[in-house]
């Protein structure tokens, strides 16, 4: 298998664009990483480590907030380093999923599929928009995720579902958390004032606001990483952010907790 084929010729239906948090258990003590990119044969994940082909892992696959942990196991199949003439490929490994037991395969393929459906207009509502706060300073990154999600309203929901929240620093990001309900706070490490990752250590001593799930965003590496987990952080992403992924992962997964609610009236 080569670094340019997921899963050795699935089509794009066993296939889905999705932001989720990796979470390991075996190797263990080793910070979480996150994949963009999953099939029901594998996944990629965006990540430093440099575990060697053929060892065997056995990790997790969640969202903060909108999806409990699918546990599975998988063995890495090659790994990527940056290269100073390909920059815009990440570095991470490939992992072949292994399933501990059908139960688990049939909990991601649910997922994948989930990621096809096209969203009923006249499905049952949830009880509120599910707001998200942004905590940027950079202008053009807020127009990106005002676009994302006007575009993923026009085009798969309906108006209401999801809300987008902005704060330019982290001081207006913890008087909104005051005064809003928000359901998940992505925060860049590098803002005016205070810092994200300070912010983060705010909202975890709050007990209103500690169990808020928050992803740190940042260029600054492995350092910055290390520092937005032990602050609390529930995932760290790295710039530049695939926002359209990120917005579309938040859009299945709501959608999931509404299909969920018709199967359950």
């Amino acid at each position: 298998m080569t670094a340019g084929n997921m899963d050795g010729g699935d089509q794009s239906r066993g296939r889905a664009s999705l932001l989720l948090k990796v979470e390991y258990h075996e190797p263990r003590n080793l910070q979480h990483d996150y994949t963009t990119k999953i099939s029901k044969g594998g996944m990629f994940i965006h990540t430093s480590l440099t575990l060697d082909p053929n060892r065997r892992v056995s990790f997790s696959l969640s969202f903060p907030g909108l999806l409990e942990p699918i546990e599975l196991d998988g063995i890495v199949r090659w790994r990527r380093a940056p290269t100073a003439d390909r920059p815009e490929e990440p570095a991470g490994l490939y992992v072949e999923f292994l399933f501990p037991s059908d139960e688990r395969r049939q909990q991601l393929l649910d997922l994948i599929d989930s990621s096809h459906e096209q969203f009923v207009t006249h499905a049952v509502p949830l009880n509120r928009t599910f707001r998200v706060l942004l905590v940027e300073d950079n202008a053009f990154t807020l127009e990106l995720f005002d676009y994302a999600v006007r575009r993923f309203h026009f085009e798969r929901l309906g108006q209401g579902l999801l809300d987008i929240v902005h704060a330019a620093d982290g001081n207006e990001a913890l008087r909104l958390l005051d005064t809003s309900q928000i359901d998940l706070a992505i925060v860049d490490h590098f803002l005016p004032g205070i810092t994200g990752c300070e912010v983060v250590r705010q909202i975890r001593e709050d007990p209103h606001r500690c169990q808020i799930p928050v992803l740190v965003v940042s260029s600054g590496g492995a350092e910055i990483k290390r520092e937005a987990f032990e602050s609390g952080a529930d995932l760290f992403l790295d710039k530049p952010v695939v926002h359209k992924e990120l917005i579309s992962t938040l859009v299945v997964l709501l959608r999931r907790h509404i299909c969920t609610h018709q199967v359950r009236q």
